[in-house]
């Protein structure tokens, strides 16, 4: 039985769902990349969550003070 902390990354369709719904709502990207980013297996597609949440999320706020 796999341990939870042992598991591989995630699966492309998965990767490419969280990318796209990250853009749209930068929270899920945030909490996405920090809940995995533990995990050994998914931490640099942690990272590339984390950063697309905060940069989703800095245009988004961008966008509506200008």
């Amino acid at each position: 039985m796999n341990n939870n902390n042992q598991r591989g990354g995630f699966s492309q369709g998965m990767f490419i769902f969280l990318i796209i719904v990250s853009l749209l709502i930068p929270v899920v990207g945030i909490i996405a990349g920090a809940i995995n980013f533990s995990k050994p297996g998914r931490r640099t597609q942690s990272i590339v969550l984390l950063a697309i949440g905060v940069v989703s999320l800095l245009i988004g706020g961008l966008l509506l003070w200008t």
